[in-house]
Order: structure tokens, then sequence, then C-alpha cells
């Protein structure tokens, strides 16, 4: 999407079988939900936050890097992303719920690690173990 576009309804591209790359600046409720052959989505810095279900069921999703500027991740913003291996996790990132990641069952790699480690809740990995997912695997960063 161009630069320019500043809003997305609900759901704009819920669904949408032949999407498989976005390169976007905004996000809303759903706006990506279902879309099954999404693989890549580039975020722009003008992204604030991750609203709810945005890139839910995006079966084929398998890396996701937030840019620097998103401060939220609302509960099940990423949810059932089950090719999902690696996420990026921004310094920025002030609010963040324990749900929103629920059932990427082959999410491995979580980093920064000591930013999740300091400012998550067992709710978090909660939903994590019941996918299968286990905090030994969040990767460490260089020191």
């Amino acid at each position: 999407l161009p630069e320019s576009v500043s809003d997305l309804a609900k759901e704009a591209f819920r669904g949408c079988k032949n999407l498989e790359k976005a390169e976007v600046g905004v996000l809303s409720d759903s706006c990506f939900s279902k879309c099954s052959n999404l693989k890549e989505v580039i975020l722009r810095n003008t992204v604030r936050n991750i609203p709810q279900y945005s890139f839910s069921d995006c079966t084929s999703l398998d890396r996701i890097v937030l840019p620097e500027g998103v401060e939220t991740i609302v509960n099940k913003a990423i949810y059932n992303c089950t090719s999902l291996k690696e996420m990026m996790i921004p310094d920025s990132l002030t609010t963040f719920n324990g749900m929103a990641f629920e059932n990427c069952p082959v999410l491995e790699n979580i980093i920064p690690f000591l930013y999740i480690q300091a400012h998550t809740t067992p709710v978090f990995f909660y939903y994590w173990n019941r996918s299968g997912f286990h905090p030994e695997h969040i990767s460490r960063p260089p020191v």
C-alpha cells in the first residue's frame, strides 16, 4: 500500500487467498485475517499497535519483524499462525497481551529474550506452552 494510506477498514483484506506479501504503515482489527497464503509482512515504522486478530489464521506467515515504534500487541493479534517461526520484538514495545501469539505451535525464536523475560506474565507462557511452545526456545541476543 502507498505510504499515503493512513487508515484501513476493519477486515480490509480478510480472506484474500492470493495475497502473499504486504507492506503497510497502518493496521486494523482483522485486517489480514484468514489470508492463508500471506508469507511476508513488512510493517513500516508508522505502525504503533498490532490490533486484535490482525494476522489471525495466516497459516503461511513464517516471520514477522515489528519495527521500532510499535508500542502495543493486543489479544490474539497474531493468532493461529501455524507456520510462524520467528518474531522480532522492538524495544519500543510497552504493552503486550499474554495471548497475543496463541496457537503458534512452531514459534521458536522470540528476539530479544531479555525484554520478553522482563515484561511478560505467566499467562504469556501458559498459552505458548499449551500450543507446544516452551520458553527455553526463546533466543537470547548476543552479549
